[in-house]
Formats: C-alpha cells, sequence, structure tokens
C-alpha cells in the first residue's frame, strides 16, 4: 500500500474523530470554539506534522543517490559563474 493512501485513510480516520469529538465538547455547554479549534490544529500539526522530512521540499525525487536512472547532468549542481575579466 503507497505512502499516499496510507495517508489519506489516518486524515479520514483523524477527521472521524475530529467530528466526535466536536459534538461532544459542543454538548458539554458554552464553551470558546477557539480554544478547540486551536487544540485541533496543534493536535494535526504534531501527527501529520512529524511524518514530513525537513529536506523533502529542497531535495528533487529524481536525484536521489541510489536513483540509478537519472542522468548525472540532470542531478549536478550548476557550476558557479567565472569571475569578471578585468577591463583594460
Amino acid at each position: 500500500m503507497s505512502i499516499g493512501i496510507l495517508y489519506a485513510l489516518a486524515s479520514l480516520c483523524f477527521a472521524g474523530v475530529n467530528d466526535f469529538a466536536f459534538k461532544q465538547y459542543i454538548q458539554h455547554g458554552r464553551r470558546p470554539l477557539g480554544l478547540f479549534v486551536m487544540g485541533v490544529g496543534v493536535i494535526w500539526t504534531a501527527v501529520f506534522g512529524a511524518g514530513v522530512p525537513a529536506s523533502s521540499a529542497s531535495s528533487s525525487p529524481h536525484c536521489s543517490e541510489s536513483s540509478s536512472t537519472a542522468s548525472p547532468s540532470a542531478c549536478a549542481k550548476p557550476s558557479p559563474s567565472p569571475p569578471p575579466s578585468p577591463v583594460s
């Protein structure tokens, strides 16, 4: 099973738990709704943010070191530009 499907199933489960918790929170009297929304945001960030590697946004999936299909020129770092020539 792919990681995308697992992520979608986990998201669906947490949405169900969120709906149940919201119904319980609202039925127990007049409480501030912002506190509930903040708590849900903190929990979702902790659960789903923990699975995202910090370097995933900066690295290309085609240029991994274990990838044998990527061409070396596609993954090469650009060379620095030469220094300007002196004007005579």
